[in-house]
This record gives C-alpha cells, sequence and structure tokens, in this order.
C-alpha cells in the first residue's frame, strides 16, 4: 500500500510541479512500489494516478502540485481592444540577457522539465522536453531555432539531463 503522509508531505515539502509518472518514479526508487505487480496486468502507475487525483480532490494535495504535461489550452480568443493587448503584452515581454546566445535546456522527460522549469524561467533560457521519445517535428523546430532564428547564435549551449554535462554545438 502506498505511504499518502509520505507522498502529500513531499510533494508539498518539494514544492515543485511533478507529473504522476514522476511520482511513480519516486515511488519506485524509494521502494514504496515495485515497478510492476506481480501476476497483475494493471501497473502501479494506474494507483499512484488514481491516489494522487483522490489526494487533490480531498484538498490534502493542492491542486497545481501535479501537472499534466501531455495537455494544455489553447487560447485564440484574443483581447477586446489594442490597448488591452498592448498592457498585456507590457507585462510579459522579456529582453534577452544572453545577447542572442542562451544556454538550451534540453531534457528527455517532461517529468524532468518540471524540475527544469524554474531554472529556465528564472535564466530566461528555451526548455524543450522530448517526453521519452522525440518527435521528428519537435527535433526539427529545435533545430531550426538553434540554426536559424535570431534568438540564438551558431554557437549555442546545452545543457542536457541525458549527459549531465553541458556541451557547444556548432
Amino acid at each position: 500500500m502506498i505511504d499518502l503522509g509520505w507522498v502529500s508531505g513531499d510533494l508539498t515539502v518539494q514544492g515543485k510541479p511533478t507529473t504522476v509518472r514522476f511520482l511513480f518514479y519516486r515511488l519506485v526508487a524509494r521502494g514504496v512500489l515495485p515497478k510492476k505487480y506481480p501476476n497483475s496486468n494493471e501497473p502501479p502507475s494506474g494507483d499512484v494516478s488514481r491516489i494522487a487525483g483522490d489526494l487533490r480532490h480531498a484538498a490534502i494535495l493542492p491542486l497545481g502540485c501535479i501537472v499534466d504535461r501531455g495537455r494544455s489550452i489553447v487560447d485564440l480568443t484574443g483581447w477586446s481592444s489594442v490597448h488591452e493587448a498592448l498592457s498585456y503584452l507590457a507585462g510579459i515581454v522579456r529582453l534577452d540577457p544572453w545577447d542572442m546566445r542562451p544556454l538550451w535546456v534540453i531534457c528527455e522527460s517532461n517529468s524532468l522539465a518540471g524540475v527544469f522549469e524554474d531554472i529556465a524561467r528564472t535564466y530566461r533560457v528555451p526548455l524543450v522536453a522530448f517526453g521519452g521519445q522525440a518527435s521528428i517535428g519537435l527535433l526539427a523546430e529545435v533545430a531550426y531555432q538553434m540554426r536559424m532564428d535570431t534568438h540564438v547564435s551558431s554557437t549555442s549551449r546545452i545543457l542536457t539531463s541525458a549527459v549531465g554535462t553541458s556541451r557547444t554545438r556548432r
């Protein structure tokens, strides 16, 4: 059985949003759950998802502590006036502190993207999560951005979680 006290305590102490999958991996690493149940086709990750939902519905966990990086809202509604749009945009415009040579943070999993997101936001760098399997479309977009975009020079620094080191790409 999953120790609900540990789950809720650990997630609220960590203070960073995580995914159900990453929480599952943490529970397996701590020996709280097996990677697979013996004699069952049902994966333990389903229990983690159900319990995380129950804890959020019961207000034991804040809704925002578990995130779904596979789904999003695309808001195409726009603004009611040009003034309203410019007022909104003025609050989010960020000048480039990297002089068009940013460090790129590229990680393999969406779960790790949650760990790196605050760091990427603080240092204002691009963050790419390939989600376990790299999409050819996303790979092409990243390559295009790194090669052609005005925000990226011909030499960019990349931090990858897969190898744990940074490299210079040309």
